[in-house]
């Protein structure tokens, strides 16, 4: 007669553990992050079968963590055979294909630093990682008897992928954790079967079904609340501690995204992860509608955050970055030479969703209002010790030296350009030669036609700026597209962006300018940070900066005026410069800060307000708040995670107390104390046997604690009296056994404070 193979975990744990690892997959293809996903669930399914066997198998681990490898080493690169199409090639043939491949994407990214845009090797990575977590929570579940070697580091990249996805991804999380909790208890519950196996104890089969039933209602009910209770904000007292923590995530985050520049990133404003020191062309761009934060300013168009000073064909990086302390409570920032046309205008910002420490402030800041550090680029960066020796065009980056956190208010002086046209005009190209050189510098991997259609778009045109113009006309008719894929693999993303797809979002259009003006011999470079937002309090200037005005832009260099911004993406309105009124006819005249013609004397001055604003912050600070007026009550929701877990701990220690109370009521007094006993005895890990009795169980306890082992003796005795005496239990004997029950409570509560329980 044939019998059914049982394995010993059961049929219903390696089902939902399959069923984990094939959602993990499903996951991550549902996020879309790149073509060919689809290799993720084979990937899994094999692992699976692999770690299953191995084990279950006798192997020493090391020999079955080689054989893993070796295993996975094969089943990944015959999936990848996808990545080669020639069909006529020989197995070997493709492999050293796939092999030179790796080793090109290694060159780009670990050899030169530059970001990686082959999604083949992502999707690689992928299956490399599932892999290994597949086989991993194989071997501790069915090895070493370990549900934690499974949930963890399925739940973690489960977790990852629904909070960077793309795709609104939450169901996924929600039925992980349904079958995590579920796999939990089947878990505990295996293991209880086989102690009772073990003791000889009878039991019901049915224990299965209703510890599953009420697990999951459970469950449901726990997802439920989660799902309908309030969602928290970042702390303001937990948000430092948090920002020490998370520093080294953040700083692999970067290095991932540099590795894998192109793929179906979710815009993060709330991470600050668009503005790091390198800008790589990928494909769809997400951006949040979460509010960022409050800017208050009489003038400006950007927050800036980040500049962008070398071209790489891939993307943008900022050469050579360097971070300098700048000193003072309220520290300066050296006026560039070139700053005429430029007006000094007062900003305050008022944080909701920081970036880390990151400052958001319009181009070329003077004054702070907070202890900084400026990251320095571009031009002889590596030489200056001091911002005194930076270069006028060198400052990349400002962030405060402590965590910024929620409801985190700060203001600034800054120097903000708005030249009239005609000044523009006849600024000149006598660049200074560190500026000529570095900021028209372009890689030979871009192809000619961008120079040529710049030629073209400019032909007949004399001065940079018409020329900067007729560029900024013509890129503001291509269609804007947020939704288009990354460019191809090793190509030119301006190329791409002009001559392939002909569509884009902002990274591409300035990008495209600032190439484009290169080629002509102009100094060019991008800007990352936000627009200026919606204007939501006219008489106080107050704009709402959201995750949706995230944005790239250009900054063209003009001698005597320093960087001019240019808006050439056709979703964002045009940037006009004004005209120049009649009455400055007169030469050296510019505009003033009300739109008022200005001499010569008159711009000396202002340049003398801007140079001259010692202590301006410091005393600026005492003043009115400048939010005042936008302040809402405190949101109780920024409390909500330590007020949910206080009240939900305060519940379930209430309802605990409740039942106990009512059971003890139940019971004799003897009864009480015995049970109180073991519940003391279960928290030292010294739980009652069945085949125990209480004079047995409390000898066991003697034996690990000797200083209660004559009081737990007596109490056993009555104990006995009580159960089995034949004659009544007195309240004598009550008292005698309340009393030495609270004696041996007391020698246990001291013997716990003198030494540690264990773990």
């Amino acid at each position: 007669m044939r019998t059914r193979y049982h394995p010993r975990e059961g049929w219903l744990s390696i089902g939902l553990l399959g069923a984990m690892v094939l959602l993990t997959a499903r996951a991550l293809q549902a996020a879309r992050w790149s073509p060919n996903l689809d290799l993720l669930t084979p990937t899994v399914l094999a692992a699976f079968v692999v770690g299953i066997l191995l084990a279950k198998s006798r192997l020493p681990g090391v020999l079955a963590f080689l054989l893993a490898l070796v295993a996975g080493v094969g089943v990944i690169t015959s999936l990848a055979f996808r990545f080669v199409p020639d069909e006529a090639l020989t197995a070997t043939e493709k492999t050293l294909l796939i092999w030179e491949r790796v080793q090109g994407w290694a060159e780009t990214v670990l050899a030169s630093g530059r970001p990686g845009t082959d999604t083949a090797i992502f999707v690689m990575t992928l299956m490399a990682i599932l892999w290994l977590v597949t086989f991993f929570a194989c071997w501790s579940f069915f090895h070493n008897r370990s549900p934690w070697g499974v949930l963890l580091p399925l739940g973690t990249v489960v977790l990852i992928n629904t909070y960077y996805g793309p795709e609104d991804l939450t169901l996924y999380l929600i039925v992980f954790l349904l079958l995590g909790y579920l796999f939990f208890v089947r878990h505990h519950l295996l293991e209880r079967e086989t102690e009772w196996q073990q003791r000889g104890i009878q039991y019901s089969k049915d224990v299965l079904f209703d510890f599953l039933r009420d697990g999951t209602v459970f469950a449901v009910v726990m997802l439920a609340l989660a799902w309908l209770g309030p969602t928290a904000v970042e702390s303001e007292t937990l948000n430092p501690v948090l920002a020490r923590l998370t520093r080294p995530w953040l700083a692999a985050q970067e290095t991932w995204n540099r590795m894998f520049a192109t793929l179906n990133y979710r815009g993060n404003s709330r991470s600050g992860g668009w503005f790091g020191q390198e800008m790589a062309f990928r494909g769809p761009l997400n951006r949040s509608d979460d509010l960022i934060m409050y800017v208050q300013a009489e003038r400006g168009r950007y927050w800036r955050a980040t500049v962008y000073d070398t071209y790489t064909g891939l993307g943008w990086e900022a050469s050579t970055p360097r971070t300098i302390d700048l000193p003072g409570e309220h520290p300066r920032i050296p006026l560039i030479a070139d700053a005429q046309g430029r007006i000094a205008t007062d900003i305050a910002v008022e944080l909701i969703r920081p970036a880390g420490r990151l400052l958001f402030l319009p181009q070329q800041p003077v004054q702070v209002s907070l202890p900084a550090r400026a990251v320095v680029a571009g031009p002889a960066a590596l030489e200056a010790q001091s911002i005194e020796e930076v270069p006028p065009t060198g400052l990349a980056q400002l962030f405060a030296k402590s965590p910024l956190v929620t409801g985190d208010t700060y203001t600034a002086v800054a120097a903000i350009p708005d030249p009239d046209e005609q000044s523009l005009r006849q600024a000149g190209t006598d660049y200074p030669p560190e500026i000529a050189e570095h900021y028209t510098r372009l890689p030979p991997t871009v192809p000619p036609e961008v120079a040529q259609l710049a030629r073209e778009l400019t032909e007949g045109l004399d001065t940079p700026y018409d020329k900067a113009k007729a560029i900024e006309r013509y890129l503001r008719t291509i269609p804007y597209d947020e939704t288009i894929p990354p460019p191809p693999p090793g190509e030119d993303g301006v190329y791409y962006f002009l001559f392939d797809i002909r569509a884009g979002y902002c990274d591409y259009y300035a990008s495209a300018m600032a190439v484009m003006l290169r080629s002509l011999g102009i100094p060019a470079r991008i800007a990352q940070g936000y627009s200026q937002g919606r204007l939501i309090n006219p008489d106080a200037h107050v704009y709402e900066v959201r995750g949706l005005n995230a944005h790239t832009w250009v900054e063209v260099y003009f001698p005597g005026f320093g960087w001019i911004e240019f808006e050439p993406t056709a979703a964002e309105p045009v940037l006009n410069r004004p005209p120049r009124p009649p009455e400055m006819n007169e030469p050296n005249t510019t505009l003033g800060q009300n739109g008022e013609a200005q001499s010569p004397t008159e711009r000396e001055n202002q340049l003398d307000r801007l140079r001259d604003i010692e202590g301006q912050i410091a005393d600026e600070q005492g003043g009115s708040d400048p939010f005042a007026t936008l302040r809402r009550p405190p949101d109780l929701r920024t409390l909500a995670v330590p007020i949910a877990t206080a009240g939900g701990l305060a519940l379930v220690l209430l309802a605990g107390y409740w039942a106990l109370a009512r059971r003890w009521q139940r019971l004799p007094v003897v009864e009480q104390a015995y049970d109180q006993l073991v519940l003391i005895g279960r928290f030292l890990r010294l739980r009652p046997h069945a085949w125990q009795t209480p004079r047995e169980y409390v000898h066991a306890i003697g034996e690990r604690i000797p200083t209660v082992r004559e009081p737990l003796t007596r109490l056993s005795i009555f104990l006995n009296k009580a159960r089995f005496a034949p004659h009544r239990y007195t309240e004598e004997d009550e008292a005698h056994a309340s009393a030495t029950w609270r004696e041996a409570r007391d020698r246990l509560v001291a013997w716990l404070v003198r030494r540690r329980p264990p773990a």
